[in-house]
């Protein structure tokens, strides 16, 4: 897995993943997602070469966003439910 970052106008700053976010990928992305989310008011991340996400790997990009710098960003801009997602992140006792 690697990680790159860079600073695109507008003030936002784009991390490219490249890899498999697998739980060693995870591991290696962690630390800088963190630091990169901690500074950043507005993220961007490109997923183009992510050949595979698993449920560490999606942990890995979703905490970090939660960082109260990016966590408005976040919100606004890259974690917008869909239907789908709607459908199946109610709880158990609201399904039809």
């Amino acid at each position: 897995m690697q990680i790159s970052s860079e600073e695109l106008a507008g003030g936002i700053t784009r991390v490219a993943l490249d890899g498999r976010m697998d739980i060693a990928g995870a591991a290696v992305v962690d630390l800088k997602m963190n630091l990169i989310a901690g500074s950043a008011k507005k993220l961007l991340i490109d997923l183009q070469k992510v050949v595979f996400l698993g449920s560490m790997g999606l942990r890995s990009i979703v905490i970090p966003t939660r960082a109260p710098s990016t966590a408005a960003a976040a919100r606004s801009s890259c974690l917008r439910p869909t239907r789908w997602w709607n459908r199946f992140s109610r709880p158990a006792a609201s399904m039809p």
